[in-house]
């Protein structure tokens, strides 16, 4: 679909294929505590993939797009075009893994942290998370740290966000994730995208230094799905900075 060349790597962003599974899941894990590997939140790296892969891969994969790395997939753009949908398989789906994780729990049983976690999202997830626009398309992506540049990410994005607009969507929003001076709101709004709310994920007090926030992020897309130019994307490739979504519920 889109080419770049990032230094002296080749980036490409193309459809997913079934053959890309394994690898969508293995970069959800290995990217979901702040662009690291879960681990040390959650050990459970199945079920963790089952929960923020599973409705996209196997219900929209039209929707969704990998990034190669000179050939090997490090990213993905997991897309929703159904909300409507989404909602209905996320309830259903949310009461299964909610099932597999307390029988889990008592057979392992699940570490300190693993049981944590769980009873964050049990207990507070739904509060914390910032409101998102109802039956609107989103997105959410990931990318392994050799994939991670601002070119990589609009290319991403852009082609998302092309596809949505030629499919006649009026507007898309994500949920990002910001910690300390990394990826300031300033940084989505020249992507195009306005920040509708901004709450703390109090999951990472003790895991992290510095308060975590999730933002949800609006884009419309009427006036067309173009994001900056390429002059300006150098510009704040200058800056070291780079984007990465968050589900709704905000898990990673």
């Amino acid at each position: 679909m889109e080419n770049e060349l990032i230094g002296a790597a080749s980036i490409q962003i193309r459809p997913y294929r079934p053959a890309d599974r394994p690898s969508v899941r293995r970069i959800c894990a290995d990217t979901g505590f702040l662009g690291s590997p879960i681990d040390p939140v959650f050990e459970d790296r199945e079920l963790f993939a089952d929960y923020l892969t599973d409705y996209y891969l196997n219900r929209e994969p039209d929707a969704t797009l990998v990034c190669e790395v000179d050939g090997i997939v490090a990213g993905y753009l997991l897309g929703c075009r159904r909300p409507f949908h989404n909602s209905v398989y996320q309830a259903l789906a949310n009461v299964a893994i909610a099932g597999k994780a307390l029988y889990r729990c008592i057979r392992r049983p699940y570490g300190r942290a693993s049981r944590g976690f769980l009873r964050w999202i049990l207990t507070r997830a739904r509060r914390e998370v910032p409101a998102a626009p109802r039956l609107t398309p989103h997105f959410h992506l990931n990318l392994l740290p050799r994939a991670r540049s601002i070119r990589g990410t609009r290319a991403l994005i852009q082609a998302f966000l092309a596809f949505l607009h030629r499919e006649g969507h009026e507007s898309v929003y994500g949920q990002m994730v910001t910690f300390g001076t990394r990826r300031h709101n300033r940084l989505f709004e020249r992507f195009g995208f306005q920040v509708a709310e901004r709450r703390e994920i109090t999951k990472y007090r003790g895991l992290h230094s510095e308060r975590v926030y999730l933002s949800t992020i609006i884009r419309d897309l009427r006036s067309g799905a173009r994001l900056v130019s390429a002059h300006r994307v150098v510009q704040l490739e200058k800056t070291g900075r780079y984007l990465t979504t968050q589900t709704a519920n905000g898990a990673q």
